[in-house]
Formats: C-alpha cells, structure tokens, sequence
C-alpha cells in the first residue's frame, strides 16, 4: 500500500493542494487551499505529526479562509540535516522566514496543536504581534 499516495489524494479530495518552497537550508513542504485573498488561517501541526494531521479539519475552513499547513521542519516531507536545532525558539524563527518567503495575506492567524501550539505562541510573541492565535494541547 503506498501511503504517500493515499495522503496526496486526501489532500487533494479536501481541496488542498501541495507546495514547496526554499527558504535558505529548508525546502519547506505544505498545503494549501481556500481563497488567497480572505484571511490567512496558518495551521502547525504537533510533534512526530505532519501537516496531513490537518487534513480533515482544513477541509472545512478553506470555503472561508485562506489555509496554509506546513510540514514543521524534521517533519513529514521538510527534511533537515541530521545537526539541525529543533528547539522551540530555531523552529519559531524557521516560521518566521517561511511566512515572510510565502508572503500570505497580513491578516494572519496561527492555530497550533502540541509542539505547534508552542511554536505559534513563541512566533506570535516575538515576530507577529497583530496574529490571533489558538493553541490546542495534547
């Protein structure tokens, strides 16, 4: 069974489509779907999860929002080298050079589940103080 197969058909049966962009060392890994002109909607997902744990969630919010779910770094398809710092702080300023290269609407609000929810609050704090941002634990 191909399970990378079945993953990119759900995406796409959710209406999301898959994207990568170099932003320095990352070649950064996501998906995106909705209208790119409403609000930015910026999901993260938890640790050792991937921006298919989103999935069927953002299937529902891209017929209002814009959706972008990134494979986190060290995490299903943005791959790392093997020294790279996955603490809290390098994750969070990785996602700051992301958002800045992706460019999504300024009107931008972060949800984060686990790991994600941590990264968003320190991003949030540090860089983006206007985002809205909603912090699932698990």
């Amino acid at each position: 069974m191909n399970f990378r197969h079945i993953l990119q058909q759900e995406r796409s049966w959710d209406g999301l489509s898959s994207k990568k962009l170099k932003v320095n060392e990352i070649e950064w890994c996501y998906s995106e779907g909705g209208d790119p002109t409403k609000l930015t909607l910026l999901l993260l997902h938890g640790l050792s999860g991937t921006r298919d744990n989103w999935n069927r969630v953002a299937r529902y919010l891209a017929a209002y929002y814009h959706v972008i779910i990134p494979d986190l770094p060290a995490h299903g398809e943005t791959l790392v080298p093997g020294d790279f710092d996955l603490s809290i702080p390098n994750l969070a300023e990785k996602l700051r050079r992301f958002i800045d290269a992706a460019q999504p609407n300024p009107n931008l609000h972060i949800a984060g589940h686990s790991m994600g929810g941590a990264i968003a609050l320190l991003y949030s704090a540090q860089y983006h103080s206007g985002s809205e941002i909603f912090a699932i634990g698990g």
